[in-house]
């Protein structure tokens, strides 16, 4: 495997866990008064607030941003959907930290936080990746598909590897893409064992 390739995996291998570590700063130092919030302003005003918190710990902003209400809302939103439902994410939410139910107000941040992390790690990988295989000529990309299979191709399905790993080939921007994942996943299950 090229240099260059392996180094882009050590860079991109670490992202989702520090996109998390980050997430976790952020929880850990939001200031939250209660665990159950009864009236949805408060509890929006709570989300959005923890929106702007969490963004400055994921981008490591000396100066937090202002909160700006319909913004910050609108991206909460965005982010709780495949969470908590497509349609009423916030509505989902709000009944969530009503009732105390999942964590109440602390689980819904902290699914808040979670989705956060994977956005901006899943940003910041496909980012690398992009400028990687831009600066690669075409021959060095044949070569690190054949060095990528060779040592990662039992990680992925059959269907991605028969066939000489036609299938990973074609997909290899979206495969280095999920490498760190597919990494982290396989480390996980070795630890469980």
């Amino acid at each position: 495997m090229s240099n260059s390739l392996e180094k882009l995996l050590r860079e991109i291998e670490p992202l989702p866990d520090l996109a998390s570590a980050e997430v976790s700063r952020a929880l850990n130092s939001f200031p939250l008064d209660r665990a159950v919030v009864s009236d949805y302003d408060t509890f929006c005003e709570c989300l959005t607030r923890f929106h702007c918190h969490a963004e400055s710990c994921l981008l490591r902003c000396r100066r937090k941003r202002a909160v700006s209400y319909e913004h910050d809302l609108s991206q909460c939103d965005g982010f709780l959907r495949p969470v908590l439902g497509k349609k009423h994410a916030l509505a989902a939410a709000f009944e969530l930290a009503n009732t105390g139910k999942k964590g109440g107000m602390l689980g819904v941040l902290r699914a808040l936080g979670e989705a956060m992390a994977d956005w901006y790690a899943g940003n910041w990988i496909s980012a690398k990746v992009s400028c990687y295989l831009k600066s690669q000529p075409h021959e060095a990309k044949l070569k690190d598909m054949d060095a990528y299979l060779e040592k990662y191709g039992r990680l992925y399905p059959g269907e991605l590897t028969e066939r000489g790993g036609i299938r990973l080939r074609f997909e290899f921007e979206d495969v280095l893409r999920i490498h760190p994942v597919v990494v982290r996943n396989v480390q996980q299950s070795v630890r469980r064992t």
